[in-house]
């Protein structure tokens, strides 16, 4: 595995972004809105990269080379399937670079992880986010826990947006 030789994985790459594996050299939070340590970051990259195949992953800027968010899948636990997860840094935001990482997830996780649905979780109020994982052409199925959730099916005609 190429991550043993200090090798990291690139995810996709778009016009704008490059989309990969989080290092334990980066100096950011994987996940900014809880303290982790970096015995978290190394054990998170080791099980989920090494295990899994994905993840949560670094957003870097073309233009500038460093890191602008975040973005991803995982499974939550308690439901069936791939949710997938995305936060741009304040900065970055209202540029389409959430739609951008977005779309060549989608493509990656049907093409390279051979998945035919995968699944959105939004908090009921955040209507922003509600917008915006509908303009991906996610369909909402219902409330649970809190979140409203969206499933997207995945084929080679509607990968893109």
């Amino acid at each position: 595995d190429a991550r043993h030789y200090g090798i990291t994985r690139t995810i996709a790459e778009t016009e704008r972004l490059l989309i990969r594996e989080f290092t334990t050299k980066d100096k950011v939070d994987i996940f900014p809105d809880i303290s982790v340590d970096p015995e978290f970051t190394e054990k998170y990259i080791e099980k989920m990269y090494g295990f899994f195949g994905y993840g949560i992953w670094a957003l870097i800027s073309k233009q500038n080379s460093s890191i602008i968010g975040r973005a991803g899948v995982y499974n939550r636990e308690g439901y069936d399937g791939l949710e997938i997860g995305y936060e741009i840094d304040g900065p970055y935001k209202g540029r389409g670079l959430a739609s951008e990482a977005c779309t060549a997830i989608l493509q990656y996780v049907h093409d390279k992880l051979f998945q035919n649905e995968i699944y959105a979780m939004i908090e009921a109020e955040n209507r922003i986010s509600e917008k915006f994982i509908k303009k991906l052409g996610f369909i909402y199925t219902g409330t649970y826990d809190g979140y409203n959730r969206y499933r997207k099916y995945l084929t080679a005609e509607n990968k893109r947006v």
